[in-house]
């Protein structure tokens, strides 16, 4: 699967993410690498937060915990 291209493009990807796997792609999400990934891609970095928001976001309608390490607080993004 190739990785998606914009934000809606992300939030759709990440809306059919659930359990273990969402977990495990939030956490790569909420790295420094996966920021510059994005950033070499042309994201910018506001669009990079709203990425990791919408894992975080994701997170919580999936009834599971947050995060309590990573590039970002994923709790004040939210």
């Amino acid at each position: 699967m190739k990785m998606p291209e914009t934000l809606a493009e992300w939030q759709d990807y990440i809306d059919g993410l659930s359990g273990a796997d969402l977990w495990s792609k939030a956490n790569n999400a909420n790295t420094q690498l996966f920021a510059d990934i994005l950033l070499a891609e042309g994201f910018t970095m506001t669009e990079v937060e709203q990425i990791v928001t919408m894992f975080a976001e994701r997170l919580l309608t999936d009834d599971q915990k947050l995060p309590e390490t990573g590039a970002f607080d994923m709790r004040s993004l939210i």
